[in-house]
């Protein structure tokens, strides 16, 4: 069922592949791959410095052996590696791809080595597609096995996104609305706070439906819903709830169905996979590495495992606006999905399960959320204006304090997102 204030923008076509897969239109993604400008090894700690930066190209790459360069894997990847004449891959804003992605691999080691973070995965999308992806560092300091482009990270509070979009994919089909209270849904009351009854998908999707942010059990009520901001992860376990109620199956089922496998995400999971024994990262405290977490159930707060690559084909979604094919959201629900719902700061809102950072420049909105969670820190950014977007997933805890330099530099502009905001969000 379409809402009132839905609304159906143009969507540009695709025509890529997306990380090897079959797009739904013709075309091909660039696929790059850069060797690493050599690093003093004083700048690195000593297992940093042993394990280098694992370099991947798209689509369907296979990494070097360790210690040899990486193979060129198509003409126009040779010479632009080589530096010499070729044809241009891609521009952001104007600025030629080549050096964008030398700054990037100048900077993330570099930033990685002073504050200490283990190991980080990037994706970089221009022209609506990921032209860029690499790892660097290690997933595990014990081990000392690098990062690649495949290895899964746990993205924490990325999962909310999806969840969202997943919650209204449920509203287009006329299973959920926005706003009805969710309690409706269910045989008996989530909580004995008679206020939950009055707290509707909307409002959980966009944090104002008053609940704490991250308690024991199943959290409870702290403020009026529905009359300002507030952070929450457990209003999200409550969606969970009622997700669950009304699909008959487990939210980890549900996901994997309704939007991990429609947008190609292959490496995405809820719970844990077999496959993540060798490609999960661990999370560190520090140089400190924590113990792997295996999840067994769903969290629809913060549980999820991916990768850049696959989110990025996530935000390439977003970006395009959907197809509403039956199994990808509508054009108008994603335009809905990317319109301010709450106000949190002069430059920043929050839409349906996402962030919204408003651009000074008229180039349109960011869309963006940050992870963290268990020694791992993330951000995940793009814009449909610019059509230009940015995964980072990394496993140490200072991850966040380098992913803004990183987004910076990857987009082009500072991310409204960063300056003390997130203290305001992250208890």
């Amino acid at each position: 069922m379409l809402p009132a204030d839905a609304r159906s923008p143009t969507s540009p076509s695709r025509d890529l592949v997306r990380d090897g897969r079959p797009a739904r239109r013709g075309g091909s993604a660039a696929s790059l791959a850069l060797a690493a400008p050599a690093l003093p090894a004083l700048l690195l700690p000593a297992w940093l410095a042993l394990a280098g930066a694992a370099a991947c190209t798209l689509p369907g790459c296979t990494d070097p052996p360790p210690g040899s360069a990486p193979a060129a894997k198509t003409v126009d990847e040779a010479s632009f590696a080589a530096g010499r004449d070729g044809p241009r891959l891609a521009e952001r804003g104007g600025v030629p791809l080549e050096s964008v992605v030398a700054g990037l691999e100048e900077l993330i080691p570099r930033a990685m080595a002073r504050e200490g973070v283990p190991g980080l995965s990037i994706a970089l999308i221009v022209d609506g597609r990921v032209v860029w992806a690499k790892g660097f560092g290690v997933k595990d300091t014990t081990t000392g096995e690098p990062v690649t482009v495949v290895s899964a990270f746990r993205g924490a509070s990325l999962t909310k996104p999806l969840v969202a979009y997943a919650a209204l994919e449920l509203c287009e089909k006329g299973v959920l609305e926005l706003d009805r209270p969710l309690d409706d849904y269910l045989p008996e009351p989530y909580l004995d706070d008679p206020r939950v009854r009055d707290i509707t998908l909307r409002m959980v999707l966009s944090h104002t439906s008053g609940f704490t942010s991250l308690e024991a059990g199943r959290g409870h009520i702290i403020r009026t819903p529905g009359t300002g901001f507030l952070y929450s992860n457990d209003a999200f376990r409550y969606l969970q709830h009622v997700l669950e109620h009304v699909t008959g199956r487990p939210l980890a089922d549900h996901m994997a169905e309704s939007v991990f496998r429609p947008l190609g995400m292959r490496e995405t999971s809820l719970v844990w996979t077999p496959a993540y024994e060798t490609l999960a990262a661990r999370g560190h405290d520090g140089d400190r590495p924590l113990p792997l977490y295996r999840p067994t159930r769903a969290n629809g707060a913060y549980g999820v495992y991916t990768t850049p690559t696959d989110y990025a084909l996530f935000l390439i979604e977003l970006m395009d606006a959907g197809s509403g094919d039956g199994h990808r959201l509508s054009r108008a629900y994603v335009d809905l999905m990317l319109t301010p719902h709450a106000k949190v700061s002069d430059r920043v809102s929050w839409g349906l399960g996402i962030g919204l950072a408003h651009a000074e420049d008229g180039g349109g909105d960011w869309f963006w959320q940050w992870g963290w969670m268990g020694g791992f820190r993330a951000y995940a950014a793009a814009s449909q204006g610019r059509r230009t977007g940015v995964v980072i997933m990394t496993n140490g805890t200072a991850g966040l304090d380098i992913c803004e330099e990183i987004a910076e530099e990857a987009l082009g502009e500072p991310q409204p997102a960063f300056p003390g905001l997130l203290d305001l969000w992250i208890d």
